[in-house]
């Protein structure tokens, strides 16, 4: 028989094992299972009063639970009745999990929910301090936390020499040889999760890069730490394996993107990364609080200017964005050149600044903004208006969430449409496409859903079919009318599209309300039917 620490296992666990931890998950993958229903959450206190009612054994539960799950709570059983004389708590969690938008319950699946924690009660007894149980309905917002949730892993730095210790942190060098290692997945690739956090994407060939391309394929001196700025690395947390090497969790290298690329690919090429002798400066930082990490990230890129955009891209609503943008074959550039460095067709790759002002034109109902001042819109770095007003266009979304980050998308292509139909007349210059287009998306959008101000549902709700070779003749012809009239009396073209009086001469040829022929919103369906309803190619 087999002993540990001298005791049969049985006795082993009735001698350590102080509790026990039950997870128990429901998961409805169906686009027509959003809601919380209560026949389900019942379900939940038929399967925990089987599981905890010891005088049924597994056996006498065949035909009513799958051969897996029968085996699961034979097991847990057994364990159990093992180690029952020690009284060990149970620890219980019901996980409820939907593609809905929206974790509130209504009153019928709350009296399931605790129909359901009575059960586990009824088994365990009232006054059991040392239990817990706890029921979360998990819908699609909370599962993309849990997905996005970086994949946290160890590796190891190492030092040429001793570091210098500074507070938490180290300052060292490291062989380039060496940092090629700390830059590897476990398959040996560039781990592009390393770069999560930074604000850039790849800048590709640019000057600087290939200079430091360039001065590592040259292999001559000066070494190339005299070269180069170095790297910032911040982390969660660093462990020491020896007098020069560290353990370094969940390490994310917010400085020095460019330099870690050009290492990558020199070795890459080289094969060489054992011979070389040369060294790079690393600061290993660790951090637990966020705005500390931005606050070292607007710091350290200070050598070479950011713009305003790029740490407020590092949010919670642009990554939901990009996401999103996927799923459609689009990709939002949140960092700046990363798309383009994996090959993605420039046709599919959307910036930050098309989607502001697609947003700004058609969800704040401003083209003047989308054409004049979208930079107004970047965020807080340039002032508190600027940080309230990308918040008003880039807010958390809770609330029908999927309609409203599907709006963004929807923006893109409405302008994309007018622009295709605005490229096809040769007549028209460049800058005169550029002063209508946003006015033009924007008064469609108007004419179509039947209000000066279309809500964010009824943006959504737009069809490509709505968007006519006609319709946007007609819009066309109004909004170049108006722009040519004023134009007249305006100092340029330029100062007509950036001032208010387009945007009011527009305003009095829409309606102010919807009207009786608009589309029902799409907040007031299903979200199951918005998003099957949805239409996104165009």
């Amino acid at each position: 028989m087999l002993l540990l620490r001298g005791y049969a296992p049985a006795e082993f666990f009735s001698k350590l094992l102080d509790a026990i931890r039950i997870m128990v998950f429901q998961s409805k993958s169906s686009l027509s299972d959003t809601g919380f229903k209560p026949d389900e959450i019942d379900k939940f206190g038929f399967f925990i009063n089987d599981l905890l009612d010891m005088t049924n054994s597994a056996k006498t539960l065949q035909g009513k639970y799958t051969p897996q799950i029968l085996s699961l709570m034979g097991a847990f059983k057994s364990t159990y009745l093992s180690v029952a004389q020690s009284f060990p708590a149970l620890h219980i969690e019901f996980y409820y999990v939907t593609r809905g938008d929206g974790t509130s319950l209504n009153s019928a699946a709350t009296a399931s929910k605790n129909r359901v924690l009575a059960a586990v009660q009824r088994h365990r007894g009232k006054g059991n301090n040392k239990d817990s149980v706890s029921f979360s309905a998990i819908d699609t917002a909370q599962l993309l936390v849990y997905v996005r949730r970086r994949r946290r892993s160890s590796r190891t730095i190492k030092w040429k020499g001793q570091s210098i210790p500074i507070g938490t942190g180290y300052v060292g060098m490291v062989r380039l040889g060496d940092y090629f290692d700390f830059l590897k997945d476990e398959s040996g690739d560039l781990d592009e999760l390393i770069f999560e956090s930074n604000v850039r994407g790849n800048q590709g060939r640019t000057s600087v890069n290939r200079q430091m391309r360039a001065a590592l394929d040259a292999g001559s001196p000066p070494d190339f730490w005299q070269l180069n700025n170095g790297v910032t690395v911040t982390c969660a947390s660093i462990s020491p394996i020896d007098a020069y090497s560290l353990s370094v969790d969940d390490a994310q290298v917010v400085n020095g993107l460019q330099t870690s690329r050009q290492i990558f690919g020199h070795f890459s090429d080289t094969k060489d990364s054992k011979n070389d002798a040369r060294v790079v400066l690393v600061k290993l930082i660790p951090v637990s609080d966020d705005a500390v990490r931005d606050k070292i990230i607007r710091a350290t890129n200070n050598q070479n200017p950011i713009k305003a955009s790029a740490l407020l891209l590092t949010g919670e609503v642009h990554r939901d964005i990009e996401d999103l943008f996927k799923q459609h074959g689009l990709y939002y550039d949140r960092r700046p050149g990363f798309y383009k460095d994996q090959g993605k067709p420039i046709a599919e790759i959307v910036s930050f600044n098309e989607v502001t002002q697609a947003a700004i034109a058609l969800l704040l109902h401003r083209p003047d903004d989308s054409r004049a001042r979208p930079g107004d819109y970047v965020g807080a770095s340039e002032g508190k208006k600027a940080g309230e007003k990308h918040k008003l266009l880039f807010r958390p979304r809770k609330a029908s969430k999927v309609v409203e980050l599907s709006a963004y998308l929807k923006c893109v292509l409405i302008v994309r449409k007018v622009e295709t139909f605005l490229d096809a007349i040769s007549s028209l210059d460049y800058g005169d496409r550029r002063n209508l287009l946003f006015y033009i998306a924007y008064y469609l959008s108007c004419k179509i859903t039947g209000s000066r101000t279309p809500s964010v549902e009824a943006v959504f709700d737009i069809r490509s079919a709505s968007l006519t070779q006609e319709s946007l003749q007609d819009a066309f012809k109004l909004v170049n009318g108006f722009y040519l009239r004023l134009s007249k009396k305006a100092e340029s073209r330029d100062v007509v599209a950036k001032g208010p009086d387009l945007l009011a001469a527009l305003k009095k040829k829409l309606p102010k309300t919807k009207g009786a022929n608009i589309a029902k919103p799409a907040q007031s369906k299903r979200i199951k039917d918005v998003i099957n309803d949805a239409e996104f190619k165009w």
